[in-house]
């Protein structure tokens, strides 16, 4: 436990260095580069977004290297009406006059002389050449505020991300302050979406809808909870799963108060985000831990908790994870495009939710086999299946969002986790219907002893037992007595009577005898005749 809070420790400090996703960009550019990538953003397809800049920007003049591009005219680039095709620049540029830095626009669409991801990956490009194939170049001044209060884009088909950048190719080095503020339809009105990006826009509300969701599913936790207290069945599970529910629910608060304020000035709550991640991190492991201890047949089939430093493993090495991922997504280019799960921490989660599912099923397959009680086997079947889905559902999204558009990805992705999360917590209760509520989480008749493995299930035959032909029996007994609630050793000893009637006393002594001693330890078997 001191392990797994010491890496969510971690988990913090890091993530709170995590690169901004406000769509108001400050920042103070130092360095020897000539070329410099600020910032990112996908204006709608209505043509009513805007663009503001605020640059100053210092020069060391030490040599000219060449003329650069100078361009005049019109405050307005053009999108793109049909998603591809060439660019329509309005802007004339000719060599002229040197201008000491210029900021750069550059677009989305494949094929065009301005396709972002061309020009950015391609190493042998110099700074004059990628300054030349801009979209839109706009000229700064040295030493003085460079502002343009609304610069406007034009209607298109489909959503495009634009790329902002800065050059200052004919000095060696260059010192600048920038604020960008990017602003889509909305803006010049009160509005909940217009300081989100295309692809951010629809998390605020989600955040919302998900935090009410919580806030009255707690309602009905609440008396499930005071339910199963009266009756005595409240276990560490359980509570285990309130603690679960608990933690997404803060992490949809956090979410929806760092929107909120986002939604206004377009930098947020930023703390609140991080934590907000931290809080699902938290609510995820302990999810898994319920799931996989249930398969275990902890406080339903047995009272032992076998294995615990294994659950502790599972539950650092799901954290670490967690971690790279984060580390992926903080340290990534703030330039790349790319899908968060096309890196190596995302494979690695990917794989560890498929190495979870075969955990799960293989745990949950040795204690289906063990128990024998009607109620509670057809309570662990539900719970296969439907938590087996549970735990593919990542990969199966992850493959889905592959064959979508970048500006849909992610509120599509996050919608679909939080809604099969949201269900995961719902259908619990409901696993089992209300009058065998008791037999199911009732822990009188558990075995106080671990579940044997597989392999010795098998050796011993605890789920059919062959009675000698000396004894009367003919015939195996059936695997699960269908008559069976919750008295094991009632149901045994009746079927065991039932199939040996008319054979000697003795006989039948001394095989309930075996039943019985062997039922103390956890495991069933017939003495020999």
């Amino acid at each position: 436990m001191c392990s797994m809070s010491y890496q969510l420790l971690v988990l913090v400090i890091f993530t709170w260095f995590q690169k901004y996703e406000s769509k108001v960009y400050e920042n103070v550019v130092v360095g020897t580069n000539k070329w410099f990538f600020l910032d990112k953003f996908v204006f709608d397809t209505t043509g009513k977004g805007v663009l503001k800049y605020y640059v100053q920007i210092q020069l060391d003049q030490k040599e000219r290297t060449s003329a650069i591009l100078s361009c005049n005219g019109s405050s307005m680039f053009f999108n793109f009406s049909d998603g591809g095709g060439n660019s329509v620049g309005l802007l004339k540029c000719e060599n002229g006059a040197v201008n000491p830095a210029y900021l750069l626009f550059y677009s989305d669409v494949e094929g065009t002389g301005t396709d972002w991801n061309t020009i950015y990956q391609d190493d042998s490009l110099t700074c004059e050449e990628r300054t030349a194939r801009a979209h839109l170049v706009v000229p700064l001044e040295l030493g003085v505020v460079n502002a343009q209060e609304q610069l406007g884009i034009t209607p298109s088909s489909v959503p495009h991300f634009w790329f902002v950048a800065i050059s200052s190719c004919g000095f060696e080095s260059m010192a600048a302050s920038a604020r960008i503020e990017f602003l889509n339809a909305g803006w010049d009105k009160p509005s909940m979406t217009a300081q989100f990006s295309f692809d951010d826009q629809g998390l605020y509300e989600m955040s919302i809808f998900f935090f009410v969701a919580y806030l009255v599913a707690s309602l009905f936790v609440a008396y499930f909870t005071r339910n199963l207290i009266q009756n005595n069945m409240m276990h560490e599970i359980h509570w285990m799963l309130v603690c679960s529910f608990g933690a997404y629910w803060l992490s949809h608060m956090m979410n929806m108060i760092h929107y909120n304020r986002f939604s206004d000035d377009g930098i947020g709550i930023e703390w609140l985000s991080v934590f907000s991640k931290c809080w699902q991190v938290v609510g995820y492991v302990v999810f898994v831990n319920v799931l996989l201890l249930i398969a275990r047949g902890w406080t339903i089939t047995t009272n032992k908790l076998s294995r615990k430093l294994e659950n502790s493993i599972i539950s650092g090495f799901i954290v670490l994870i967690y971690t790279a991922l984060f580390f992926s997504d903080t340290l990534r280019d703030p330039g790349d495009t790319s899908y968060l799960y096309d890196s190596w921490p995302g494979y690695l989660f990917i794989a560890m939710n498929i190495f979870l599912l075969i955990l799960f099923d293989s745990l949950l397959h040795r204690t289906f086999t063990f128990e024998k009680r009607i109620i509670k086997r057809n309570f662990y079947r539900r719970f296969g299946v439907i938590f087996s889905i549970w735990f593919i559902q990542l990969p199966i999204f992850v493959l889905i969002a592959r064959g979508i558009p970048t500006y849909y990805r992610q509120k599509v992705l996050f919608g679909l986790q939080w809604c099969v999360q949201f269900f995961a917590f719902s259908i619990i209760p409901f696993l089992s219907s209300p009058k065998n509520a008791f037999e199911v989480y009732n822990a009188e008749n558990n075995f106080d002893a671990r579940i044997p493995s597989l392999a010795r299930q098998m050796r011993v035959q605890p789920s059919a037992i062959e009675l000698p032909a000396s004894q009367g029996g003919r015939q195996s007994l059936p695997p699960v007595n269908r008559n069976m609630t919750s008295s094991l050793a009632e149901a045994d000893a009746a079927a065991i009577a039932g199939a040996g009637a008319g054979r000697p006393k003795a006989g039948l002594d001394k095989t309930l005898h075996g039943f019985h001693r062997a039922n103390g330890e956890g495991i069933m078997e017939a003495s020999a005749p």
